[in-house]
């Protein structure tokens, strides 16, 4: 065995394991709280006027761009 690893050390990896997260869109009653349309129109509008103004370049965000505007 490689002296990189140590034996008694237990690796892990983390793609396999249940995280708990904090529910964040729902509230108490189990209602979602909030709606992501405004957000993905926010992020789409801004993503296309960076685009149009040249402050990026197709190859980083267009295919993003395109993305949030069609969904």
């Amino acid at each position: 065995m490689s002296e990189a690893f140590d034996e008694d050390t237990i690796y892990r990896w983390s793609a396999t394991e249940k995280w708990e997260y904090r529910t964040v869109f729902y509230n108490l009653d189990g209602e979602l709280d909030a709606s992501p349309r405004p957000d993905f129109y926010a992020a789409a509008k801004a993503s296309v006027g960076r685009l149009a103004s040249g402050k990026t370049v197709a190859e980083e965000e267009g295919m993003a761009a395109l993305f949030l505007f069609r969904h």
